[in-house]
């Protein structure tokens, strides 16, 4: 999982929830606008979630488990990690 995704994911998120927030203070013509743009704004959101999905490493495997098998495998080439 790239921790760039999630921040794209958030950026995406947040910014739909403040155009949410802002349309509420809006007259319902310009509220529609931004909810448009909301909307918008979801659909990159969740282009963003699946591509993280599509990133996630295969069961089993973990961040944890991989950086122990790097570890392990400097050190028995001699190196400390």
């Amino acid at each position: 999982m790239s921790i760039v995704g999630l921040s794209e994911a958030q950026v995406w998120h947040t910014r739909a929830a403040q155009a949410r927030r802002i349309a509420s203070m809006l007259s319902a013509s310009d509220a529609a606008l931004l909810e448009s743009y909301a909307k918008e704004c979801d659909e990159h959101l969740c282009t963003a979630l699946h591509k993280i999905a599509e990133q996630r490493p295969p069961p089993g495997a973990t961040w944890t488990n991989e950086f122990h098998g790097l570890k392990q495998a400097t050190h028995r080439h001699g190196r400390a990690a």
